[in-house]
């Protein structure tokens, strides 16, 4: 493997784990009784300050048309991603929402090979399977003895991970010329523009902000918002749709280990072997890539 493509590959773990974060976050937030719509909204409204703040300071030269479109549905995926996961949380258990938004790795997969026109390597296909069969045992899906769900609790997680997969394969086709701050401030408008359409922006005036709730929006926009889009829009056009897929794994795995440091929830000996195989399905394809190529030369 390449040292760029290893390169790129790290950036794109930075933003997955930056993805993980978000939960425990958002944990602390519900604790202090704001509801998802706040919650959701104050991420991207804030997210979008703080990158204004960077863009004010920068070169305001924006992109071409194709590129700002492209950029606007990267951050329209990320708020519906959020949106719908947010819903599939309040209807089904966390650990079923957090499987069934993790589909996206194989529907990214999925989608590459489509777009693409190719066949999956071996390496991605033993990938897919440990990270379905990790996610699982990470979830704690096994472990659940009795659980309530409803049928738009599902398919609000399904959803969920249709937008983010195509989060993922958007930021594949954006032009990589682009500087940082112009593809952050046109994502994150894009975002903010979805949000004051399908969320709360009362939390403007309604005095949510302080009552506590402005400080998860700066950190939900940071860690949800600028670092993410950032590492995705890097990293996805060097390594393509598919491997970023696999790496965006990693999320599932930080968001256990944060909750169970931060949030003191225990994680079961299945939980841990399912983070290992998560591992696992991420290395692999980057460690048998060379190869693979060698042989097919």
């Amino acid at each position: 493997m390449s040292m760029e493509k290893l390169k790129y590959s790290l950036i794109l773990l930075i933003g997955a784990i930056s993805y993980g974060i978000l939960a425990m976050i958002v944990k602390l937030a519900y604790k202090d009784g704001f509801v998802a719509e706040e919650v959701v909204f104050s991420q991207y409204f804030f997210g979008w300050l703080l990158i204004l703040f960077l863009f004010l300071f920068s070169s305001r030269k924006l992109p071409t048309k194709q590129s700002i479109i492209q950029l606007s549905l990267i951050g329209m995926m990320s708020v519906l991603t959020g949106i719908f996961y947010g819903k599939s949380l309040e209807e089904v258990p966390a650990s079923i929402a957090v499987v069934l938004l993790f589909q996206f790795t194989w529907l990214g997969m999925l989608v590459d090979i489509i777009f693409n026109r190719r066949r999956p390597n071996n390496a991605e296909i033993i990938a897919i399977l440990l990270l379905f069969i990790g996610t699982f045992l990470a979830g704690a899906v096994f472990e659940e003895t009795y659980f309530q769900w409803t049928w738009s609790g599902i398919i609000y997680g399904l959803l969920a991970a249709f937008t983010f997969t195509f989060f993922i394969y958007f930021n594949g086709k954006t032009k990589s010329g682009i500087p940082v701050t112009i593809r952050l401030f046109t994502t994150a408008s894009g975002s903010l523009l979805v949000a004051f359409l399908l969320l709360t922006p009362e939390i403007l005036w309604n005095g949510a902000l302080m009552e506590g709730l402005w400080k998860y929006g700066l950190l939900l926009g940071f860690f949800g918002l600028i670092i993410p889009v950032y590492c995705f829009s890097l990293g996805v056009p060097k390594v393509g749709t598919s491997l970023g897929s696999i790496i965006g794994a990693a999320e599932l795995p930080t968001a256990i280990l944060a909750a169970s440091i931060v949030l003191n929830e225990p994680i079961s000996s299945l939980q841990w072997l399912g983070i290992f195989l998560i591992l696992i399905g991420i290395t692999l394809p980057q460690l048998t890539i060379k190869p693979l190529r060698k042989k097919g030369t």
